[in-house]
């Protein structure tokens, strides 16, 4: 059913413009923004103790907290611009989680109306948890939530409420957005706020204090981005948020989500079935204009979508032609899994997705090709899926049952999302899930290893259109594999987090205290680190080098090989000191007085290894008036010097030679010593029984003499 409709074009610049009904309040010259918070709030706001300062522009509140704006990933505080009236709120993020920053960047300060304005981010010492945040400050909206705390049905709005409230800022909002290749994931009915208490203007809240779309229901989403782990769905593109706006201004004309209360199953399942645009628009009362949008732009296939180009010529009241959908190839007979039907690729490989175990036996057990080329009538996707499964042609026993699930889903539906047992995903969303994964042993483990089965990769070489970011991720997958079975330090895990996360900081421990996003500021950390008494004994743990591998081109793997086990604890140490040394080199910093310090009781085994006396002093003497100068280099020509280390070898070899050869002459006299004492033992003992016997002989005479003369 359709009701009459307006011209959207009546909602552009002029006389047209300038008196559209509104919600509540038939006032029509709403104050901007800024003004309405200088009206409210007419003080000028001075820095108070209690508060913590963003780059001396902003204080936020730490006891002032506003839970309804809360994330999974950051909290939301009261914040103030000082020397201003204007109140905002900042989002503390959460350390380790996969801040938007690349999208934070391009649209900071962009000023678009309708959208939540980023004033201002960076990092900021929290007391609370004593240690680095990220803040993000954007203007707070000053009135509630559009949509009723239980979230159930609220007012239809109107279709010139609709135009003038949602689709004009939102649209100019995302031309904004794409011309700065970004886009905004956050528009739906939840995320929707009045800007302040006069109701005249809303304003949707931040969406990138958490990855993107992560916050999304599934409705407002195409297909292929629904299906995926709310932290896997990537950055994607303004298309999606076309999506997201067709669908939240078509709930906005039905006065509710009506979808809401389907499970994530059913709803899926009925919009690759039915088509999303049948599920949503059903038989409500919608006006012509918003139901023509919302035809044209709740598309799942992009290429069938509406572009931006398409939605300003819609709103500026061009008639928009809707593009043909191709209708997808339905099966004579069904496939049947856990008790329902599918008749459609899809269907099928979403059950299956599902359902890995039971999916497996049906691809081994030859059911799905039999299906694919009887029921479906599909020799080619039947020879894409046996392709993909096992080039050779036949099923290799020894591939696991989940990753040949995996291969024959990315196949069987390429239009869909990557999956591998219950984890669905979008290629761009794997380094964001693994970065909120952090300390799920299970979970982390499920991801990586569907990156060393190189599935990304599979998955990426079967999308028929690629974009930069795609050919981008087809190099990064391939290298990855590599780094994460690679266990020594500066690759595993923390390595594979670096390189999906370009805008991830050091998740160092011994950083905590600092938020490190580049080689050069982690220098200059080691340089304050190096004055205090409380710096770890070496500057480099796994995440420290995983971080530099990641984020240096000059760092090459061979750089980080020899900085842990098997190597001996001298070489790990000479090559964190190279590491560094190389570091000052690229970044021209070379007064590092506090790191030269530190490298001086990092070097104290290195120093010990000299053993001769003389030059372990003169080295050390060296070594320290080279400290000095705060290059690191300076300090490893002295413990590092070929010729230094070739002549205590010799030198010790030679001593030890004339040790030897000492010890044994000493040994050998030694000998002789005890076999003169053995001998000269032996003769006094022969002499002393000779002398015994004698005496002996003679008394036994005299004895027999007397004896004698008494006879």
């Amino acid at each position: 059913m359709v009701t009459t409709t307006m011209n959207p074009g009546t909602m552009l610049g002029g006389e047209k413009n300038a008196a559209p009904a509104a919600i509540v309040s038939q006032n029509t010259e709403a104050p901007a923004f800024n003004n309405i918070h200088r009206q409210e709030n007419p003080a000028v706001v001075r820095p108070s103790n209690d508060g913590v300062l963003l780059k001396n522009l902003f204080q936020i509140i730490p006891g002032a907290r506003l839970p309804m704006f809360d994330t999974v990933c950051a909290q939301a505080f009261e914040a103030i611009e000082l020397g201003s009236s204007r109140r905002c709120m900042a989002m503390l993020c959460k350390p380790g989680m996969p801040v938007r920053i690349r999208v934070i960047k391009e649209v900071v300060a962009m000023g678009a109306e309708g959208i939540c304005q980023i004033l201002d981010y960076g990092p900021v010492d929290w007391p609370a948890s004593h240690d680095k945040r990220m803040a993000i400050v954007i203007q707070r909206p000053m009135g509630d939530k559009l949509l009723p705390k239980d979230g159930g049905p609220f007012p239809k709005m109107s279709e010139q409420d609709i135009m003038r409230l949602v689709a004009q800022p939102v649209i100019t909002a995302m031309r904004g957005y794409a011309s700065r290749n970004v886009s905004f994931r956050g528009l739906r009915l939840e995320n929707l706020y009045w800007e302040d208490i006069s109701k005249q203007k809303i304003v949707f809240g931040e969406p990138y204090s958490t990855p993107a779309a992560f916050l999304q229901p599934p409705a407002y989403e195409p297909l292929d981005v629904a299906m995926c782990d709310p932290a896997a769905r990537g950055e994607g593109s303004v298309m999606d948020d076309i999506f997201a706006l067709g669908t939240l201004m078509l709930f906005l004309a039905i006065g509710r989500n009506p979808v809401q209360s389907m499970s994530l199953e059913d709803l899926i399942n009925r919009r690759m079935d039915e088509g999303s645009f049948n599920i949503y628009a059903g038989q409500f009362p919608i006006p012509a204009s918003i139901l023509e949008a919302a035809r044209g732009m709740i598309v799942d296939l992009e290429e069938d979508r509406w572009n931006l180009e398409d939605v300003e010529a819609w709103f500026r009241g061009s008639r928009q032609a809707i593009r043909t959908q191709r209708s997808p190839r339905r099966a004579s007979r069904p496939m049947t899994i856990d008790g329902k039907n599918h008749l459609l690729a899809s269907t099928l490989t979403y059950a299956m997705s599902r359902d890995w175990v039971m999916g497996a036996e049906i691809i081994r057990n030859k059911s799905l090709d039999n299906w694919l080329r009887r029921s479906l009538t599909d020799e080619k996707l039947a020879d894409e899926v046996q392709k993909s499964i096992n080039p050779s042609g036949s099923i290799n026993k020894n591939i696991p049952d989940d990753v040949l699930m995996a291969r024959a889903c990315a196949a069987l539906d390429k239009d869909g999302p990557l999956h591998f047992r219950n984890f669905t995903c979008k290629a761009d969303g794997i380094g964001a899930a693994l970065a909120m994964a952090q300390g799920d042993n299970e979970r982390t483990t499920l991801i990586t290893q569907m990156i060393t089965s190189k599935l990304p990769l599979i998955w990426l070489g079967l999308q028929a259109k690629k974009n930069q970011t795609m050919h981008d991720l087809q190099g990064t997958f391939e290298t990855i594999p590599s780094l994460i079975e690679n266990k020594q330090i500066g690759f595993g895990l923390e390595r594979c987090i670096y390189e999906l996360n370009p805008e991830m900081p050091c998740l160092s421990p011994a950083l905590k205290d600092h938020y490190v996003t580049s080689p050069d500021q982690l220098l200059q950390v080691f340089n304050k680190m190096g004055n205090r008494s409380d710096r770890p004994a070496l500057p480099f743990d796994r995440h420290v080098a995983a971080f530099i591998g990641a984020r240096m081109n000059e760092v090459k793997d061979g750089d980080l090989r020899n900085m842990g086990p098997p190597a001996d604890q001298v070489h790990q140490i000479i090559a964190m000191m190279q590491l560094l040394v190389k570091m000052q080199r690229v970044y021209k910093m070379r007064e590092l007085q506090g790191l030269t310090q530190w490298c001086l009781d990092i070097l104290r085994p290195v120093l010990n290894r000299f053993r001769n006396i003389a030059r372990r002093k003169r080295i050390t003497d060296s070594v320290t008036a080279a400290a000095k100068s705060g290059s690191v280099a300076d300090i490893l020509k002295f413990v590092d010097n070929e010729e230094d280390r070739t002549l205590d070898e010799e030198m010790f070899k030679r001593a030890a030679m004339e040790h030897a050869v000492i010890s044994l002459r000493l040994a050998n006299l030694e000998e002789m010593r005890i076999k003169q004492a053995d001998i000269a033992k032996i003769k006094g003992e022969r002499t002393a029984v000779g002398f015994a016997v004698t005496i002996t002989l003679f008394f036994m005479a005299v004895l027999l003499y007397l004896y004698f003369l008494k006879i």
